[in-house]
């Protein structure tokens, strides 16, 4: 067993029963979480949908957005 599973074995005892359930679900989303690759993929369809110029502003939007952090939207 590697340190960081003995690391996150050993937390994991000192948490409450509710709080473990809570680390059970949250590495089961992250399990569920869409890969990058197939989002890739999913998207890869639409590449005759829009203009270079269209898909250039779309790609420019998403990536300000991304680099956006919001504090208060936890």
């Amino acid at each position: 067993m590697s340190a960081l599973e003995e690391e996150i074995q050993e937390r994991l005892k000192m948490l409450r029963p509710e709080q473990r359930e809570q680390v059970l679900e949250y590495t089961r989303s992250l399990s569920k979480a869409p890969r990058r690759n197939r989002l890739k993929t999913e998207l890869w369809r639409f590449r005759d949908t829009f203009t270079p110029e269209e898909a250039e502003e779309i790609k420019r939007v998403i990536e300000e957005a991304c680099e956006r952090v919001e504090t208060d939207g936890w």
